[in-house]
């Protein structure tokens, strides 16, 4: 019945022009316009019917979920009281996707400033510990605090403050290097020079034809994956975060290049440090304070 009405509907609006070009109102191109026409509002009013039909169809299986999206954060949640205390301690912390287990009952203690390596077969809960640690999975078992304050207690702000987590795939701003570094904050030339040395990106960095203004184009392609980490890294060290937690830091690296990053980070005396990675290497393995295995 729908079809019908659309094409006779179509008809008509073509042939009730066709008359008024035969009685010269108006011009004999008008018949393929308003035919044009005719055939996007007929067609688009033939589609409403099954669009309205489809989206009923859903609102079933939407409520067999429970959609509650958190209230958005109070303005006074950007200025939360900072974190006074750094020190990070596990008790039994455990996490499971589903019936899965994430992460077996973990503890721990960790004095700031600590230097800790995770070590750990793939599918043990390395990366889940930091995701916990950064905040991202507060529905965990167990107990994890940070200055002796409730991990999930913790205002995001203020953890956001204290704390950095460098992924695997930091993500890389289609701008320049010095962009992706101040994220629009102001430091000084020397604050900045002083980051990328310690990262191991200085020499990279001077090499570019525009140093800190090199864009680094889409999705960061002037870097390789390592170099975006070290460049994750350097935003760390350059906002002096009380914590770092790297995953993978050094993995895309060579030898020598990740040793230079080590090499910097252990030597940061204000700062824990915990290191996932699937390679401790021999020659910086005594300068970390603990060896946390998975």
């Amino acid at each position: 019945m729908g079809v019908a009405a659309n094409i006779t509907s179509q008809l008509l609006t073509s042939g009730w022009t066709g008359v008024l070009v035969f009685e010269h109102i108006t011009s004999t191109g008008a018949i393929l316009s308003t035919g044009s026409l005719a055939s996007n509002v007929y067609n688009s009013l033939a589609n409403l019917g099954p669009t309205l039909n489809a989206v009923r169809a859903v609102a079933p299986l939407l409520k067999k979920y429970d959609l509650a999206f958190p209230a958005p954060a109070a303005a006074d949640s950007l200025s939360a009281t900072p974190v006074t205390g750094f020190d990070l301690t596990a008790q039994h912390l455990s996490y499971t996707f589903g019936e899965e287990s994430g992460l077996a009952p973990l503890s721990f203690q960790l004095p700031f400033p600590t230097k800790a390596a995770v070590i750990g077969d793939s599918g043990t809960g390395k990366s889940t510990l930091l995701n916990i640690l950064a905040g991202k999975l507060a529905d965990y078992g167990g107990s994890v605090t940070i200055g002796g304050c409730e991990l999930r207690t913790v205002p995001e702000a203020a953890l956001r403050q204290a704390l950095l987590y460098v992924d695997q795939i930091p993500y890389i701003f289609n701008s320049t290097i010095r962009d992706n570094l101040t994220l629009g904050d102001d430091f000084p030339a020397a604050a900045i020079w002083q980051a990328l040395t310690a990262s191991d990106l200085a020499d990279f960095v001077h090499q570019q034809p525009q140093g800190l203004d090199t864009p680094v184009g889409e999705k960061g392609r002037l870097f390789s994956g390592g170099q975006r980490q070290r460049l994750a890294l350097a935003r760390g060290l350059l906002r002096h975060k009380k914590i770092l937690l790297i995953d993978e830091g050094t993995n895309s690296l060579s030898k020598a290049s990740a040793l230079a990053v080590e090499d910097n980070f252990l030597a940061q005396p204000d700062m824990t440090v915990l290191f996932v990675t699937h390679q401790l290497h021999a020659e910086n393995k005594e300068r970390f304070d603990q060896i946390i295995s998975l």
